[in-house]
C-alpha cells in the first residue's frame, strides 16, 4: 500500500509539472492538439471489443489446472488478437487523419499531424508489445509490471521536463514517450521469457477463435 500510494503521488506530481511546462513552453496550440488527439485515441480503443477480458477469463481456469499447453495457446491467441486490433486502430487512425483538419481547424496542419503521428506510433507500439502483461495479471503478479512501468514513467517525465526547460521541441517532447513506453514493454517481454519458460508460441487458427 505504501509503495502504491507513494508511486502514484510521485507520478501525479510529475504529471502536473509536465502539463504545466507543456502549456508554458509550447503554447496553447500544442496543448490543444495533444488533448484532442488523446480523446480521439481513447475513442479508437473501442476496437479492442473486450477480447482481453474474454481470454483472461479463460486463462484463470487453465492456470488453476496448470495446463501449460492451453495457456500457451491462449497467450498466442491474445497476441494475434491484439495484432488484429492494432491493424483496426491503424485503419481508424487513417480515417482520423483524413478529418483532422476539420476537428482542429485552429491548429497549424504541421503541428496537428506531427502530434497525431507520434500518438499513432505510440499507440500501435503498445498494442503490438503489451500482450505479455496478461500472464502477470492472471497469475497475480501484476505488481512486477507496475514496478517496471514506474521506473520508466519517472524517467519519461524527467526527460520531458528536461526537454521542456532546455530543448523546447515538441517533437522530442512527445517522441521521448514512445522510447520509454516501448522500453518498458520490451523489459516486460524479456522478463516474461525468464518467468514463464514453460510457455511457448502455438499455432492458432480462426477455428480456435470461434471455439473461444
Amino acid at each position: 500500500m505504501a509503495y502504491a500510494l507513494g508511486s502514484s503521488l510521485l507520478l501525479l506530481l510529475l504529471g502536473l509539472v509536465t502539463r504545466r511546462l507543456l502549456v508554458d513552453n509550447f503554447g496553447p496550440q500544442i496543448t490543444t492538439a495533444s488533448q484532442v488527439v488523446s480523446q480521439l485515441f481513447n475513442f479508437f480503443s473501442i476496437a479492442e471489443f473486450g477480447v482481453g477480458s474474454v481470454i483472461s477469463y479463460r486463462l484463470y481456469e487453465q492456470i488453476a489446472a496448470k495446463n501449460e499447453e492451453k495457456i500457451s495457446k491462449y497467450m498466442s491467441m491474445y497476441k494475434w488478437a491484439y495484432r488484429v486490433v492494432g491493424m483496426v486502430i491503424a485503419g481508424l487512425a487513417l480515417i482520423g487523419a483524413a478529418v483532422l483538419r476539420w476537428i482542429m481547424p485552429d491548429v497549424p496542419a504541421a503541428t496537428a499531424y506531427t502530434v497525431y503521428g507520434l500518438n499513432v506510433v505510440s499507440t500501435l507500439c503498445s498494442y503490438f508489445l503489451i500482450t505479455r502483461r496478461l500472464m502477470y495479471t492472471c497469475t497475480q503478479q501484476g505488481y512486477l509490471c507496475t514496478r517496471i512501468d514506474f521506473c520508466f514513467n519517472v524517467a519519461n517525465y524527467l526527460a520531458r521536463i528536461a526537454i521542456a526547460l532546455w530543448l523546447p521541441n515538441y517533437i522530442l517532447y512527445f517522441g521521448v514517450s514512445i522510447l520509454f513506453n516501448t522500453g518498458a514493454n520490451l523489459v516486460v517481454a524479456a522478463r516474461y521469457k525468464k518467468d514463464f519458460p514453460e510457455l511457448h508460441e502455438v499455432k492458432v487458427t480462426l477455428r480456435d477463435f470461434k471455439d473461444l
